[in-house]
């Protein structure tokens, strides 16, 4: 089921003519803010779970912060 889920969510991401570079960067937005929610927006516990230090979480969370609105959008309700 777990691997269905995701499955759905790599296609929402790569959808269209997207370039790898922007999917990656969808796909890694994504993982992150989900994280963050999951885990009551603990930026240390989301860092540690995604194996990377808390420093690169938040360069990660300002670079995000610097793209345009629609592409933060974030649907909270697919986290059940």
């Amino acid at each position: 089921m777990e691997k269905m889920i995701m499955d759905e969510r790599v296609r929402e991401v790569v959808a269209g003519d997207v370039k790898l570079k922007e999917a990656v960067r969808k796909f890694e937005r994504r993982v992150i803010l989900e994280e963050l929610h999951r885990n009551n927006e603990d930026k240390e516990k989301v860092a540690r779970l995604l194996g990377i230090s808390l420093s690169s979480l938040y360069r990660k969370l300002t670079d995000m912060s610097s793209e345009p609105q629609e592409a933060m959008a974030f649907d909270t309700s697919r986290n059940n």
